[in-house]
């Protein structure tokens, strides 16, 4: 999810997006998100997948990269107090992805 580079106020762009990636985090949203992919991946085990199927696995994969791929944090809210709850949030991420 690029930002802008002719964009206003950037900086508050990507503090959205970790909003985002933190309301994500928090929530029950990943396990129901992967929970989608039973079917799809069950189908996938018997060599039926259909094209819903793959079309789901791709969109599934697609809204993961995106949120891993929200920016970093920037130098200033690095020295700030945020900067700790930053990088929490993004372990936090993986550990949802890889339990």
């Amino acid at each position: 999810m690029p930002i802008e580079a002719s964009s206003n106020d950037i900086s508050q762009q990507i503090e959205y997006l970790w909003g985002l990636k933190s309301s994500i985090t928090h929530s029950n949203t990943i396990a129901v998100v992967m929970s989608l992919l039973e079917s799809p991946l069950e189908n996938l085990e018997h060599e039926a997948l259909t094209e819903d199927d793959w079309k789901l696995v791709q969109l599934v994969l697609t809204l993961v990269r995106n949120i891993l791929a929200i920016q970093d944090i920037s130098l200033q809210q690095k020295a700030g107090e945020s900067a700790s709850q930053f990088l929490s949030l993004r372990d936090r991420f993986l550990e949802l992805l890889f339990p």
